[in-house]
């Protein structure tokens, strides 16, 4: 049996900080964020991302073009509010 921790208690728990397996990046925004380390370690040194992603709505274009959307339907779209942009 092993005992049920909150995301807090689980993060700083030997078994995950132990193997840096959460780490702080710098988001699009400029702010700190916690992601998931990479669980493979190497002798050369850890690799995770430098950066937690892009900004939200920034695929929205190449993701609407392919399921057929043109830039008419894109920017009703974006008048109406329903993505940004």
């Amino acid at each position: 049996m092993e005992p049920v921790y909150s995301v807090s208690e689980a993060v700083s728990n030997p078994p995950l900080s132990e193997r840096e397996m959460i780490v702080q990046v710098k988001t699009h925004a400029d702010k700190q964020a916690m992601q998931i380390g990479n669980p493979i370690k190497f002798k050369s040194g850890h690799y995770y991302a430098a950066e937690g992603g892009v900004k939200l709505g920034f695929h929205n274009e190449e993701i609407l073009t392919s399921l057929g959307f043109n830039r008419d339907d894109m920017r009703r779209l974006r008048d109406a509010g329903v993505i940004g942009g």
